[in-house]
Order: C-alpha cells, then sequence, then structure tokens
C-alpha cells in the first residue's frame, strides 16, 4: 500500500507541475528554475512513480505474468528516465548541468516533505478512488478495500 500511495504521489507531482517540460528557451528553464515538489525528490518523479507502482504488483502478485509485463514496465521507466537524461545533456548543455546539479535520478525520500500538503491530498484521494476501482474493473480487491470490504 505504501509504494503505492508514493508512485501515485510522484505520478501526481509530476504531473501537475512539470518544470522540466520541453519548451523552446529549455536551457534557460533548465539552468534558472528550482528543484520543488516531487522534483525534489527526483528529477524523473512520474517514470519513478510508474517504476515504483510496478515493483509493488510484482511484490503482491510474482508470478510469470506480472514478472514479465511489470518488469517491462521498470526497464522502460528507468531506461527512458537515462536514456531522457542523456538526451538532454546533448541539447540543454550548461543548463541540463545546473538542473541535473538541484536534482537526482534517484529518490531521494528525505526531501518527501519538499511536496505541497494538496499534492498529498489529492494523490490521498486519487489513491483511494484507484485503489476503489481495482476489484470492480480488475476483480481484485486492493489498497484499504481488501480489509474494508
Amino acid at each position: 500500500m505504501v509504494l503505492t500511495f508514493l508512485a501515485l504521489l510522484l505520478l501526481t507531482g509530476g504531473i501537475m507541475r512539470n518544470p522540466a517540460a520541453p519548451s523552446p528557451n529549455g536551457e534557460e528553464l533548465a539552468a534558472t528554475r528550482e528543484a520543488d515538489g516531487a522534483f525534489a525528490v527526483t528529477r524523473h518523479p512520474v517514470m519513478w512513480g510508474i517504476a515504483l507502482w510496478a515493483l509493488s504488483h510484482i511484490l503482491l502478485a510474482p508470478d510469470l505474468r506480472t514478472l514479465f509485463f511489470m518488469g517491462a514496465m521498470i526497464v522502460l521507466a528507468l531506461g527512458g528516465s537515462a536514456a531522457q537524461d542523456h538526451k538532454k545533456r546533448e541539447f540543454l548543455g550548461e543548463g541540463w548541468k545546473v538542473w541535473a546539479g538541484k536534482t537526482s535520478y534517484f529518490p531521494q525520500l528525505s526531501q518527501l516533505g519538499q511536496i505541497r500538503p494538496v499534492m498529498w491530498l489529492v494523490s490521498l484521494a486519487l489513491w483511494l478512488a484507484i485503489s476503489w476501482l481495482h476489484l470492480p474493473l480488475g476483480g481484485i480487491p486492493a489498497g484499504v478495500w481488501r480489509w474494508v470490504g
């Protein structure tokens, strides 16, 4: 449960306010923007959110089908993040070095406090809704609904 919530927190935090979004003046933006919110945790919060979500499914349902499908999601998310870093290093030059110096590829859990309280609440509401929908859509109860009913 904790992994899926953390995954959703990173995912929503990365989608709601993305300082790393493509822009014509990307080098300038990379050099001047602050790494806050989910980007204080990792410069790839969406991709790490997907990877953690997939990992939670492997841990909870370690069958061959889950291992292959979710394992592929992890490889794509984290491999894609590494490829994005390489591409941006090439295209954004000095601005990228500044941005990479402010952020971390690997999640820094000590920075979770940088995520605004409203994002925690949005993520909690989404997590409750998505985990509730897990039973009618997937046939398996998930999250707190495994015990609540």
